[in-house]
């Protein structure tokens, strides 16, 4: 997806945002450009978060909903932390499958990022949901907000989260039963400012309170996760009784139905005459 206009401003608006909360919109800001990139990994539970699953993750068709959540590992030194990035979240369905999915508003959340005050709404458009800024109601890629992510410096209110990984983006995503696959997804801004020309994310330094602010800039690598729904066991039991029993009635109705066999009769005796 590429980007341009309004909606590549607004990426760098949630920066100017979380500058201005730092109170560094005055000092100089010192941009590091690196090609070593962080890494957007989706991930998915469906026992509440006991366990986690990223890449393939098969799903019992009788589980009712998923925990879905983002996690970014990133370079660089370890006094940099996770500043800033934009997204439109999806989940993709082939037609007919997952049509009925929804995600409840309420479970939406940007994880162990706790400052971002901007809305999010759920939006359909047809066999996609998109997890976005609650002012652009347009299909994902295509509309003038992004769902920013984003933390300020040390020295703020609320305090960052200085992990490496950190949870980044949650929510519930309640699934309809249909059977198949649902792509967990997000479409980034592309980078035309820096010379990238990919997604990025902004890297903070944790121990930056002089006049100038060290910014790293790099690539963001996403993996996608991809939720198959598969049937429960007991609907296959189900399935091979029926297959059983439709096999069993089948031949029943065979004896019943076949033609009636002529008896036999003993051979009649010839009388013979002299």
């Amino acid at each position: 997806m590429t980007c341009t206009g309004q909606r590549f401003v607004h990426l760098f608006t949630c920066l100017a945002t979380s500058l201005t909360a730092c109170n560094l919109t005055g000092a100089q800001n010192n941009f590091i450009i690196s090609t070593d990139p962080s890494i957007w990994r989706w991930e998915a539970s469906a026992d509440q978060g006991v366990t986690w699953h990223s890449g393939l993750m098969d799903v019992d068709s009788s589980v009712s909903s998923v925990h879905v959540r983002a996690v970014s590992t990133f370079p660089g030194p370890s006094n940099t932390y996770f500043g800033a990035t934009s997204l439109d979240a999806t989940v993709t369905g082939a037609p007919g499958i997952g049509e009925a999915d929804t995600i409840s508003r309420s479970s939406i959340s940007r994880g162990q990022i706790t400052n971002n005050l901007v809305e999010l709404a759920v939006t359909r458009f047809g066999s996609v949901l998109k997890i976005d800024d609650e002012s652009d109601l347009l299909p994902p890629g295509i509309g003038t907000r992004w769902a920013n992510v984003s933390q300020a410096a040390p020295f703020r209110s609320p305090p960052p989260v200085l992990g490496n990984p950190i949870i980044c983006f949650a929510y519930e995503l309640a699934l309809d039963g249909t059977q198949g696959q649902r792509i967990v997804s997000a479409q980034f801004p592309i980078d035309r400012e820096y010379g990238l020309n990919s997604p990025i994310v902004h890297l903070f330094r944790a121990n930056d309170f002089n006049e100038i602010w060290n910014i790293y800039v790099h690539p963001l690598v996403q993996q996608n996760l991809v939720l198959n729904v598969v049937p429960s066991p007991c609907s296959l039991m189900l399935l091979a009784l029926s297959v059983v029993s439709m096999r069993n009635r089948t031949g029943s109705a065979a004896v019943t139905n076949s033609p009636p066999t002529a008896p036999s009769t003993p051979p009649q005796s010839q009388s013979h005459h002299r």
